[in-house]
């Protein structure tokens, strides 16, 4: 579900490599995992994302920043997921549209009954094959655009007017 899947961008958020990434992007150090919160609001697939420093400027800039490194690393993820999918599909489409091909050579040349009964069942079988990949393939390209992070930031962070916490 949605909720299910906020709770996980909620942790994925505040672990290191989206933390170093965004901090190596503001040239800053690491913050550290007590200054950033991020909950997610039950009910609904939306994150807040609070974040407390003595720099208020930083922590809204870190804030404006995070979702957006955070998006582009779950995109890389999932394209190389889907890349290495795809990649071994397009080989055996490949494999199966050659072994098609030379069974239809053969079937032409072949001499008897037997021969001709034994290629044209193989090529049932090769093109059955070939149309359980490309199916295969076309669920894949759906599961892919399905799975595209769509991550926004609906309200951008500010820098606070007055302090948020006494000193």
């Amino acid at each position: 579900t949605s909720e299910k899947q906020a709770k996980t961008y909620a942790q994925l958020l505040v672990q290191h490599p989206v933390l170093e990434e965004a901090a190596n992007a503001l040239k800053v150090p690491v913050p550290l995992d007590r200054q950033i919160k991020v909950t997610a609001i039950t009910g609904t697939s939306l994150l807040d994302l609070t974040i407390e420093s003595t720099d208020p400027q930083l922590a809204a800039d870190f804030a404006n920043i995070l979702p957006e490194i955070f998006r582009q690393q779950n995109l890389k993820r999932e394209t190389e997921r889907f890349s290495i999918a795809n990649e071994d599909i397009q080989k055996q489409l490949i494999s199966i549209e050659q072994q098609i091909a030379a069974n239809e050579v053969k079937l032409e040349k072949a001499t008897n009954a037997a021969t001709e009964s034994r290629l044209q069942s193989a090529l049932a079988q090769d093109r059955q094959t070939r149309q359980t990949l490309l199916s295969n393939y076309a669920q894949l390209q759906l599961a892919a655009s399905q799975s595209v992070t769509n991550i926004t930031v609906t309200e951008p962070a500010v820098v606070p007017t007055q302090p948020v916490r006494p000193n």
